[in-house]
């Protein structure tokens, strides 16, 4: 009787996935009843100033009508009786905000009719509509059915994807930015996968305004909120992000079919062999046989060690299951899985723009499928709405975690890896923005204050999209010149400034407005750039400001030929400070292009990091210590029979012994004679310096 109701259960599973989770864009039935496409309920946001496609499903060859008006009686006729016996408005004190237009402009009532086609599909479009708080309703009519839909706005709508950093909703705020009432500010969440195109969601949008209840994500909701101050329109949020995403979860099937690449190729192939055991109700039934028949033998011998157990008064031994078959053609994270189900089925309902808050997964090894799979998100996204130009925002990753030394962070820091990859999609794809956060983590792969990230969001997208005059990031760079050990970066001028011209900038000395500057601002140095020479090995960079190239220059006293520059290439969030005077910083960017590791590589480089943390310190020991004594010494004569000279020797002396010691213990102690002989040898100049001068300390105290 147990295996009869376990195998009903699994036949009623199977049958919801089927009808419900993925009607399929070919071949699967359409459900017969007259409806409207799940995207569409009450509450919802439409797209102000496009045209709105309104679809769905009915019987072939039937009339379907659509009406659209701010007329409340359009739909009294066809409320349902409980719609109509609601209670009336709590008389509870409560203030919510309300919108008050001036001179809003006329909304055109529409009414539009079309037929069901024979695969019992249909589609109309309404005319564009101007922004606007009156709520409207719409009232699709086919045969005897009738689909009411009440308190539409119309305004601006946004698409939010990604993984956990745009799930985490607005609970996790700071209490000052937390969700209050937001009438028109509405949204609704979405997070399932299907392995192929659905023609529609797996359930219907539960479109909400936000209030302090809310579960919005917290970025879109703050980014929703700056949008609705700005330009004073009702703002949707269409969530459909998802913890722990891969980029090729967001990605359709035929742009990773296009990848030709074998880490993609391989890796679709063993997901399409997985899929086509669960293809048919037999083959899915003989899995769960399998994992039945697992089941029962794995109990039994339980069964038979617990017995044993009391038999010999020992404590009997707990039970593990076999793991129960997980269908993955609803994986968490499939190829073309998040895409399938969550953006394909309302690519039709226009939107203003996408945000994108992903990469973190990829950091862990898949960074070279990341290569390949990242661009095809964009052109994904770019082919389903029709549109290569549909504004797509790239939240880039957060720093997090720290590194030791420089060279780690420059060698062996994986999120800097994908930050890399948005940045150059980004410069190459029409339509896209890089709102840059490697400076506000907090040491955790997910940083809890979002408003920063959704205020950077904000900027792009209201002087990209929405042609608001406001300062939107940090000087960008643009080109290299190389004058013998010195390096010049030169950064083009923010647009916000609309200065015409280079010479302009020289005349009037606006350098703030093009060259980078210190995030704790006064003389601070500017950290987070990094050198190379051709040996491809690099070296933490000194910065200074050239204010008659306006310029930054950028050398190193180990690199006398420099070939290559990075800037933010680290990990942790202090690691860079580029910024401008709206703390918004300078874009990550490097002006080499060489291939990223692979994880094998970047594995190896974390010990060889250790190398060149260690040959780098002996290399600056044994160069600045000798002109500390000499410009000593040429100080005054005298210095040499005073205490002043004294002290110095003795803090040389701690510097070198402090140095040495570090060479000498743990892992380097290890390995450092027989892997690098040279820093060996360096290690020993060092011993032979310190002996000096504790010979030099003696002479003075006698």
């Amino acid at each position: 009787m147990k295996k009869m109701r376990h195998t009903i259960a699994i036949f009623l599973v199977t049958m919801f996935l089927l009808s419900g989770n993925a009607i399929a864009e070919k071949g699967e039935t359409s459900p017969p009843k007259f409806r409207l496409a799940n995207v569409f309920n009450s509450k919802m946001v439409m797209q102000c100033d496009k045209e709105i496609t309104v679809w769905g499903w009915g019987k072939p060859g039937e009339s379907v009508t659509v009406n659209l008006s701010e007329d409340a009686k359009l739909i009294v006729p066809y409320q349902d009786e409980e719609a109509k016996k609601a209670p009336a408005p709590s008389t509870e004190y409560k203030a919510i905000p309300t919108y008050i237009e001036i001179k809003a402009k006329k909304f055109p009532v529409q009414t539009v009719t079309t037929n069901v086609a024979e695969n019992g599909t249909w589609e109309l479009k309404l005319k564009a509509m101007p922004a606007g708080f009156k709520p409207k309703y719409l009232l699709a009519k086919s045969g005897d059915a009738a689909i009411v839909l009440e308190d539409i706005l119309v305004g601006e709508v946004w698409l939010c994807t990604g993984q956990s950093n745009m799930v985490m909703t607005a609970y996790f705020l700071k209490d000052l930015d937390g969700p209050r009432d937001y009438p028109a500010i509405r949204y609704f969440r979405e997070d399932k996968t299907w392995y192929r195109p659905a023609a529609d969601l797996a359930r219907q949008a539960k479109w909400s305004p936000v209030n302090k209840k809310s579960g919005i994500t917290a970025i879109g909701f703050l980014f929703a909120r700056y949008i609705q101050n700005h330009l004073k329109v009702p703002v949707g949020i269409m969530d459909v992000s998802r913890g722990g995403t891969t980029g090729d979860a967001w990605c359709s099937r035929e742009a990773l079919d296009s990848v030709k690449a074998p880490i993609i190729q391989d890796a679709l192939k063993k997901y399409d062999a997985e899929t086509a055991l669960w293809e048919t109700e037999e083959s899915r039934q003989s899995i769960f046989k399998k994992w039945e028949a697992e089941f029962a033998t794995k109990k039994s011998e339980h069964e038979a060690k617990v017995a044993k157990a009391k038999k010999e008064g020992k404590k009997p031994p707990g039970f593990r299951p076999p793991r129960k078959p997980g269908d993955p053609r609803e994986g968490w994270s499939p190829p073309a899985g998040k895409f399938n189900i969550s953006v394909y089925p309302i690519r039709k309902l226009p939107i203003r723009g996408v945000l994108f808050y992903q990469g973190e997964n990829n950091c862990f090894g898949g960074w070279k499928k990341y290569e390949h799979t990242f661009p095809r998100v964009i052109e994904s996204f770019h082919a389903a709405y029709g549109d290569e130009k549909l504004p797509f925002g790239i939240i880039g990753l957060p720093g997090w975690g720290t590194q030791p030394t420089d060279e780690e962070n420059v060698m062996c820091s994986s999120n800097v890896l994908i930050r890399d990859i948005h940045t150059r999609t980004h410069n190459k794809m029409k339509g896209t923005g890089l709102v840059e956060t490697y400076d506000l983590g907090d040491g955790y792969i997910h940083p809890g204050d979002k408003r920063p990230v959704a205020e950077r969001a904000a900027r792009w997208a209201l002087y990209s999209v929405y042609n608001q005059g406001l300062r939107h990031r940090g000087p960008k760079f643009s080109r290299m010149e190389k004058d013998g050990s010195n390096t010049y970066l030169y950064f083009d001028i923010d647009p916000h400034f609309l200065v015409a011209s280079r010479e302009m900038i020289e005349k009037h000395k606006p350098y703030w407005a093009v060259l980078p500057m210190p995030k704790p601002g006064g003389k601070a140095k500017i950290r987070g750039f990094v050198i190379a020479g051709k040996d491809r090995r690099w070296y933490p960079a000194e910065t200074a400001l050239d204010m008659k190239r306006v310029a930054l220059r950028v050398w190193s006293p180990f690199v006398s030929e420099p070939v290559a520059v990075r800037y933010a290439w680290g990990s942790g969030a202090e690691y860079a400070n580029a910024t401008c005077n709206y703390d918004l910083p300078v874009p990550s960017f490097r002006t080499d292009d060489w291939p990223l590791p692979t994880p094998e590589e970047l594995a190896a480089n974390r010990v060889v990091a250790k190398y060149y943390a260690a040959d780098r310190k002996v290399r600056e020991a044994l160069a600045s210590l000798p002109k500390n004594e000499m410009a000593a010494a040429r100080a005054t004569q005298s210095l040499k029979k005073g205490s002043q000279y004294k002290q110095l020797l003795l803090y040389k002396q701690a510097a070198l012994e402090s140095l040495v010691a570090d060479m000498k213990k743990g892992w380097l102690a290890n390995n450092i004679r027989s892997k690098s002989p040279e820093l060996a040898k360096q290690v020993v100049e060092l011993e032979k310096l310190n002996e000096a001068i504790k010979k030099e300390i003696v002479k003075i105290e006698e």
